[in-house]
């Protein structure tokens, strides 16, 4: 005889469905929302990334400097085999003032005027490796030649060679593309580059006393800095690993503001040297007028590899700021390039 179900059993089963799918609505909801959470991981990620650049750069910049104070304490004047009153009288853009100084610190360079025309001329023009660079803006030639496999050899400085002073750490050392060169003439020396494979501009005080800054050798007033050691970087149309239009040529729209329009370029650089302490520019022409921060500067193009870029620091949605050369030199903070100043 069959056995009737017991009735709960029966009820059970009589009211069991099939689990029900996500919709379609659900399934987009649940994506959208997964695909905001990567967008934040990614984007915190790359300010993590960013700032660990940042770091990185602030402490190979520092190395360098602390480089140069131990030149200046052995030598009594900061790196750079060309004189300066011979760099900027040069018609022509052959190198930077970065290269000029890790010549100074690394070696790799003979000069005409230590060993004389006969040995220059004998004992390198034919060795294999060196190039000469001519500087003929002063009237004579003032040569100088350069091997860059002999870099890190250490200098020799009145006929006496020493240890290198600076020892780039991996990659921090790089010849640089895209440099402006004004001529022929211009060798692609090894560059300091910052952590986001940027050159980095380094500029040393020539004198003391005069205008911050000028760009005309023949003035009564010499400056204390020229902005010559920087063209061949802040003139570049295709500048380093970001291949950055540093210039405002061909419709570019995000150029540094040494390459602004109807801004004097040395009034620029004058206010980004210029000590905080003397607060905001009167008038036109101020910013030339007060004390630097230092003997020498360097200068990273930080995250977006345009000095001083006219999107950056005091830039709003409404307006694009060209011209800082009335404003305080703490503006200078306002921008993503880092900075470094020593000497004094």
């Amino acid at each position: 005889m069959n056995a009737t179900p017991h009735p709960t059993i029966q009820n059970h089963h009589s009211q069991r469905t099939s689990p029900r799918g996500f919709s379609m609505t659900e399934l987009l909801v649940v994506i959208g929302i997964i695909v905001l959470l990567v967008g934040i991981l990614l984007v915190a990620l790359d300010t993590v990334q960013q700032k660990a650049k940042k770091v990185k750069t602030v402490a190979r910049m520092q190395a360098f400097a602390d480089s140069c104070n131990a030149f200046q304490l052995d030598h009594g004047f900061y790196p750079g085999v060309v004189p300066e009153e011979i760099f900027v009288n040069e018609p022509n853009i052959l190198m930077s003032s970065t290269e000029n100084a890790l010549l100074h610190l690394m070696g790799g360079f003979v000069r005409e005027e230590d060993v004389g025309t006969t040995a220059f001329t004998n004992n390198y023009l034919q060795a294999d490796g060196w190039e000469t660079i001519s500087f003929t803006g002063s009237g004579s030639d003032y040569r100088i030649k350069v091997n860059i496999q002999r870099m890190g050899e250490g200098p020799t400085i009145e006929g006496k060679t020493y240890a290198p002073y600076y020892t780039p750490g991996t990659g921090e050392l790089i010849t640089t593309t895209g440099q402006h060169f004004s001529s022929g003439s211009g060798i692609e020396l090894p560059d300091l580059v910052d952590a986001w494979g940027q050159p980095i501009a380094f500029l040393r005080q020539a004198r003391t006393i005069g205008p911050l800054t000028d760009d005309n050798p023949m003035d009564t007033q010499k400056p204390q800095f020229y902005i010559k050691g920087m063209l061949a970087y802040v003139e570049s149309v295709a500048l380093g690993a970001f291949g950055n239009n540093q210039t405002s040529s061909n419709g570019n729209e995000d150029y540094s503001i040494l390459h602004a329009s109807g801004v004097d370029q040395n009034e620029t650089l004058a206010q980004i040297i210029r000590h905080p302490a003397f607060g905001a520019s009167g008038t036109q022409g101020d910013a030339f007028n007060g004390t630097p921060r230092g003997s020498y500067y360097l200068f990273s193009a930080g995250s977006d590899g345009v000095f001083f870029s006219r999107k950056d620091g005091p830039t709003t949605k409404d307006e694009l700021i060209e011209d800082i050369t009335l404003l305080s030199p703490k503006i200078v903070e306002e921008y993503d390039d880092t900075v470094i100043s020593g000497g004094g």
